[in-house]
């Protein structure tokens, strides 16, 4: 099985830098870690494809609620969850609803508690992307089935 991607997003160097080498270390991941929203969307655009988002709310230029609903747009079927110190629920909502969020965690994050939620969210997108690729097999299968000539 290929090797999860995380791509991670946070203006903080030093948590940015935590959370790399821990998921990195635990989940035997290759974890992008980027500085801000713009760096993120760069990265969702050149590839290659990543199988979950973690991103930071309270970020300059791009907050992460923006990074993540710009990141569903040109990655519709990847996962999201947002972190933040500063939780509401207006906040939480407007993620749920702008960004389809996955998760919604707050600041100081238990490292056992994020690294469930991720390994849940990898296993989750895994089986969704296998039952895809069955059902597309299957439908392309019968489209075949009906053009071929009858005997």
């Amino acid at each position: 099985m290929a090797r999860a991607r995380i791509l991670v997003v946070d203006d903080e160097p030093d948590i940015l830098t935590a959370l790399r080498v821990y998921l990195q270390g635990a989940l035997g991941a290759d974890v992008v870690a980027v500085e801000s929203g713009a760096a993120g969307l760069a990265e969702l655009r050149k590839g290659p494809p990543v199988d979950v988002i973690v991103s930071d709310f309270r970020m300059p230029a791009m907050d992460g609620l923006q990074f993540l609903s710009k990141a569903r747009a040109l990655a519709p079927d990847v996962p999201r969850i947002m972190l933040t110190a500063f939780p509401d629920m207006q906040l939480a909502i407007k993620a749920l609803n702008d960004a389809a969020i996955l998760q919604f965690l707050t600041k100081p994050v238990d490292p056992d508690r994020l690294l469930d939620i991720v390994q849940r969210t990898l296993a989750e997108a895994r089986r969704t992307k296998a039952s895809r690729q069955a059902l597309d097999q299957a439908a392309g299968a019968l489209a075949r089935r009906d053009k071929a000539p009858s005997a």
